[in-house]
């Protein structure tokens, strides 16, 4: 049985990290036009409280059920690059250390972490748009 490479690897799970955070991003800016669509017509609809009420409850769980899942996905694109790095550094500890990959996942890890954090900043403000309505 032939092993995979090294490189193999690599792709596999780099490619799986990229696309992880494209689905997210693009589900984000889907939430965001379903939101910000049903928030215009909440405040401008001239409909009974009931049904205000219920289409705040939608958009108020659809922002619950955003935020676990960008939280989620958080987590898993950090410790996937974390996996990642730590399989570089075994497989060539003289290359890792003399590119300073250790700085490079660093701010990765960092700018990942500051992404998802805004996503749920505003998926909060969202949710707060909805009770204040109510």
């Amino acid at each position: 049985m032939k092993s995979l490479s090294t490189e193999t690897i690599f792709q596999y799970y780099l490619k799986r990290i990229t696309e992880t955070s494209q689905i997210g991003i693009r589900g984000f800016a889907f939430y965001l036009a379903i939101n910000f669509a049903l928030l215009g017509y909440l405040f401008t609809a001239k409909i009974s409280d009931d049904m205000k009420v219920y289409l705040a409850s939608i958009g108020i769980l659809t922002s619950v059920l955003m935020g676990i899942s960008t939280i989620v996905m958080g987590i898993w694109v950090i410790k996937s690059s974390k996996f990642l790095e730590k399989f570089i550094q075994q497989q060539n500890k003289e290359t890792y250390f003399n590119l300073d990959m250790e700085k490079i996942y660093k701010g990765a890890n960092l700018m990942v972490g500051i992404l998802f954090s805004c996503f749920s900043i505003v998926i909060v403000a969202l949710m707060l748009l909805y009770f204040i309505h109510l």
